[in-house]
């Protein structure tokens, strides 16, 4: 099958092999040089401690994965409203709460945005991982800003408030078109302004990263979690995410080695069934439309 290219492949096909090698300077980030990176941070309102995988005997969920990571980092997030009261119990991977923790930090104290894309295959788990990263970073995330359509993308950064986070969770099909990925790219270019003024948290939850424009993959994102395996995911950071787009894109192969790989166990920081709820709504009106599209176009012909 022949794949159709754009003139954003064209121009990523003249690259000269000095501007790729430009483009792209490998700087994986370590527990011990985020530590280093900031000098000062106020996270008193979650609390963590290291654990190892003989304790997780009380953590919700189990790990669907084989090799678990020996170094996972256990949280008690409180509600927003009542401090006292442990919202959510959950452990995350210590590689990936250490980066998480500088995207907060460039985020709250030096006027940054987070945009983190997570990719993989439906069923591995991008909405479970993104649910727990939104959580982390931003307590009050809850379901008004789990979106599944792209209007409720936008509609959810406008109304958002400083520093609270956003998923978008393609869970349905709904950008499998090449004619509905060109609209969403073109979605993002309006939400890039209000996450910029608003420090906003984005997570955008996509079959697959190459689908993304050139803009929003290399230049805009922070990184990328690729999940490569039900409940194991590969870090990308912003200079790796930009070496992978350039020489993985043609043949859409995630064939670069990421910063460093973890692990993500099966809890969900959402009501489940108001979830689901949302999401079946989203897709019956998703299905209607097209329906009603494609009834037009066989009126027309």
């Amino acid at each position: 099958m022949v794949e159709e290219t754009s003139e954003d492949d064209e121009g990523m096909k003249e690259l000269t092999e000095e501007e790729v090698k430009e483009e792209i300077k490998m700087t994986p980030l370590s527990p011990d040089e985020v530590k280093k990176e900031i000098d000062s941070h106020d996270y008193e309102h979650i609390n963590t401690y290291t654990g190892k995988k003989s304790k997780y005997d009380t953590i919700e969920g189990e790990p669907d994965h084989e090799g678990e990571s020996e170094d996972m980092v256990i949280l008690d997030i409180p509600d927003p409203l009542d401090k006292k009261v442990i919202k959510h119990h959950f452990s995350l991977d210590g590689y990936l709460k250490s980066n998480l923790d500088f995207v907060k930090h460039a985020v709250i104290k030096k006027n940054y945005d987070g945009f983190i894309v997570i990719a993989g295959r439906e069923g591995f788990g991008k909405s479970t991982l993104a649910g727990q990263i939104a959580v982390y970073l931003d307590p009050t995330y809850n379901l008004d800003r789990c979106c599944f359509t792209a209007d409720q993308f936008i509609e959810a950064a406008e109304g958002a408030e400083k520093f609270q986070a956003i998923v978008f969770d393609e869970t349905m099909g709904y950008l499998s078109s090449r004619g509905a990925m060109s609209s969403f790219n073109r979605d993002l270019i309006k939400i890039f302004s209000e996450m910029r003024s608003k420090n906003l948290f984005i997570i955008l939850c996509i079959p697959n990263f190459f689908e993304l424009d050139r803009y929003p993959a290399m230049h805009r994102s922070t990184g990328l979690l690729y999940i490569f395996k039900r409940g194991r995911f590969g870090s990308y950071d912003y200079n790796t995410k930009k070496k992978l787009y350039l020489i993985g894109k043609k043949y859409y192969s995630y064939n670069v080695p990421p910063n460093f790989r973890g692990n993500f166990f099966k809890y969900f920081p959402l009501n489940q069934e108001a979830y689901d709820q949302k999401k079946n709504n989203a897709i019956r009106s998703f299905n209607r439309v097209k329906k009603d599209k494609k009834s037009l176009e066989n009126q027309e012909i």
